[in-house]
């Protein structure tokens, strides 16, 4: 009698790591290993793999919900850890209230260590500024501010202002033509603490011997209600503390603050509400409609042409300013782009970047290099110098659909520059991330928020720690990459990587396990599934998975979309068991609660066995 052995069929294992982001354009055997083609709530991460986005928090200068400490004690779990901070938070969070007032927040900006928001009064008939204390938002008032003429050298900041037997403050004295050393000059004086009634035309005197001639009565410094805001800073006057905040709106004048005196200031635009600002080479360059217009040198008060301001017409509607390498001046135009180069307005010259190569409103960012989204995608300085309105130049291409879907809702835009990631943010809650590495993109991932972001700022603060901050159409402020939860609520978060055949497309494989490479921070739920053959409906699909480790161990169970654990910030491999056979294999990964503190998803290898070729 014959003895058969039957042949011994060897497992594979293959490594394939998470890369490349969301991609819903390429065909499907061209799909790059690693790459997502459904996704919410994970960012690309610059050094690989696929993080579960952090949390966000409301904020109003009170304690941070995130930054509550636990009140567990003893030997306590992972998640009974995670459920305690979480509590903690939810505690804190109810003090904190939206910023005062009706409609969305038109504008946060971070400032000397203190965070100011925008937002219209009760009535929308004025906007009001607010800043941020421990005990919430605070109305910053604006003073008072009224014309003069003629003023001497001895009207300084600080000064009483002496009219009769009205008093004030001078807060700042603003010399518009002129100079206080001719005695000729034309200007306005920013008040404060004004008593005795009104002032009125006239002479009037200051602290010192100042005299001055004044052209009327005050006039209350307001905000017009409306607009959205944008800001820089910069330093024009060379002090250790005369870094200030400079903004616009786009329906009143822009404007400078120094934490305490709010300066409007006057273009002599016929219609003077500029949308976009920018400091660059010691002049403010303002941006109103199509007209680029830029103060005097060294003074943002002044706009005088004989002292280097100068307006120019664009010819397409201005959406944005930028500095650029040489210090350039980047001007934006809804459908075209210009560079403004030279030294002063004596040999400035403009450029055409690109005739037909435009920026959206407010999602003009500089990180590595300068980014825009255009109507062929986001695209680069760089990429429209090199290649111009060519799909070749759209890093988004493989994402276009998105792209236009969200391309006439964008209402911000930030950057992470420690995480190489550009943002943009639409009015209906969506996110969208792109992530760079040594001006590499390295891919985009989409996500969706639980609330409607009307503005965005991003920059860092007097430690030099990076900050992020949405303004919503519900009132609130939300501190972006803070906490857990989506301000209280589960972060639901899902991705699916693309179908992977091992390089063999029309070869069945039996599957039998996958090791899932991973990071975690303190605490984290995830569910597993895996897809084969497309997700054939005649095909025998895997079983959901759940997973649990309370350190460095665990194993995995059966389960109805159950829940795995860890509590490790090391890189994790744990090991799940996977049955059924196909032509490939989609991998997805879900999480939905508040105890997640943030995961990344590196890669995966995969154990397999070759069978026959499909017929």
């Amino acid at each position: 009698m014959t003895n058969f052995r039957m042949p011994q069929v060897r497992t594979e294992t293959e490594f394939f790591a998470f890369t490349g982001g969301l991609d819903t354009q390429s065909p499907a055997l061209r799909m790059p290993p690693g790459v997502a083609i459904s996704a919410l709530n994970y960012e690309p991460n610059q050094n690989g793999g696929y993080s579960r986005m952090k949390g966000y928090e409301r904020f109003d200068g009170r304690p941070s919900p995130s930054g509550a400490p636990s009140v567990a004690t003893g030997a306590v779990t992972a998640a009974q850890e995670a459920q305690s901070l979480v509590d903690q938070a939810d505690i804190r969070r109810a003090l904190i209230a939206a910023v005062p007032g009706s409609g969305p927040v038109r504008g946060v900006v971070l400032y000397a260590g203190k965070v100011y928001a925008f937002r219209d009064n009760v009535g929308a008939t004025a906007g009001v500024m607010y800043v941020s204390s421990t005990s919430g938002w605070q109305a910053v008032a604006l003073g008072e501010e009224v014309v003069f003429t003629n003023a001497n050298t001895n009207v300084t900041d600080g000064d009483v202002l002496t009219q009769g037997g009205v008093t004030a403050t001078v807060q700042r004295v603003v010399v518009e033509t002129g100079s206080l050393q001719s005695g000729v000059n034309t200007g306005r004086l920013i008040l404060t603490g004004r008593t005795g009634g009104n002032l009125a035309s006239g002479a009037a005197t200051s602290t010192g011997s100042g005299s001055l001639t004044l052209s009327g009565v005050q006039t209350a410094i307001t905000l017009p209600p409306g607009g959205k805001y944008q800001f820089d800073q910069y330093n024009f006057f060379g002090g250790v503390a005369t870094r200030r905040l400079y903004g616009v709106n786009g329906v009143g004048r822009a404007f400078e603050f120094d934490g305490t005196v709010f300066v409007p200031l006057r273009t002599g635009a016929a219609v003077d509400t500029p949308a976009f600002i920018k400091a660059n080479r010691k002049y403010l360059y303002l941006a109103i409609g199509s007209s680029l217009i830029n103060g005097s040198v060294g003074n943002p008060y002044r706009f005088v042409s004989g002292e280097g301001a100068v307006e120019n017409g664009m010819g397409d509607t201005i959406t944005g300013l930028c500095g650029l390498t040489g210090d350039s001046l980047g001007v934006k135009c809804r459908n075209s782009s210009y560079l403004l180069s030279g030294s002063s307005q004596t040999d400035w010259v403009i450029n055409t970047i690109r005739d037909d190569v435009g920026c959206v409103p407010y999602t003009l960012q500089t990180m590595s290099d300068t980014y825009m989204l255009d109507d062929r995608g986001v695209t680069s300085i760089q990429a429209v110098q090199n290649f111009g309105n060519f799909e070749d130049a759209t890093l988004s291409r493989k994402i276009q659909p998105l792209i236009n879907r969200i391309r006439n809702k964008v209402s911000g835009s930030y950057v992470s520059r420690s995480r190489g990631l550009y943002v943009l943010v639409t009015n209906d809650g969506g996110i969208l991330w792109m992530a760079m590495l040594n001006k590499q993109l390295v891919g985009f991932l989409d996500g969706q928020l639980g609330f409607n972001p009307n503005c965005a700022w991003s920059g860092e603060d007097t430690d030099g720690a990076e900050q992020t901050f949405l303004g919503g159409d519900n009132g609130f402020v939300y501190e972006m990459d803070k906490g857990s939860t989506f301000d209280g609520a589960a972060i639901p978060s899902y991705i699916k990587i693309y179908y992977y055949s091992s390089k063999s497309p029309r070869i069945r494989k039996r599957y039998r396990k996958m090791v899932v490479e991973m990071s975690a921070v303190l605490y984290s739920q995830i569910q597993f599934r895996a897809d084969l053959t497309y997700g054939d409906p005649d095909v025998q699909q895997t079983q959901a998975r759940s997973f649990e480790t309370g350190g460095s161990g665990g194993s995995w169970d059966d389960a109805n979309w159950d829940e795995f654990f860890w509590d490790s910030q090391d890189v994790i491999v744990p090991e799940v068991p996977l049955e059924g056979t196909g032509l490939n294999i989609a991998l997805q990964f879900q999480s939905n609660t508040k105890l997640d503190f943030g995961h990344t998803l590196q890669g995966a290898i995969i154990h397999y066995t070759m069978r026959r070729q499909q017929r």
